[in-house]
């Protein structure tokens, strides 16, 4: 039998995106939608759900080599760094089709 509850009740309006992060042992998810995009981070062995809010609409992550998040936003790519909070404009996308965005994304 499994057992299965609910770790971070945090009513996410469109939770998506789960990586596990083998480094820090660690869980990050988003939140997607506006008004209130969101990137979290559990981390079960000590129990501590941490969130930093988004300026835009978010579909998808990935975790970097070399540390931080990768995040796929309708402004473009971002790299982000969750030890300081700082996101960085990493390149647009299609600039020439503003309306377009990205939609779920994954990387391995």
């Amino acid at each position: 039998m499994y057992d299965v509850r609910c770790v971070v009740n945090d009513k996410n309006l469109l939770a998506e995106g789960p990586v596990w992060s083998e480094t820090e042992d660690a869980l990050y998810w988003l939140d997607c939608l506006l008004p209130r995009p969101t990137l979290h981070r559990w981390h079960p062995k000590i129990d501590q759900h941490t969130q930093w809010a988004l300026p835009d609409v978010v579909a998808s992550l990935a975790l970097r080599e070399s540390g931080g998040v990768l995040l796929a936003a309708r402004t473009g790519l971002h790299f982000f760094d969750p030890s300081t909070g700082e996101l960085h404009l990493a390149c647009v996308l299609e600039p020439e089709h503003p309306m377009n965005r990205c939609n779920d994304g994954k990387c391995d």
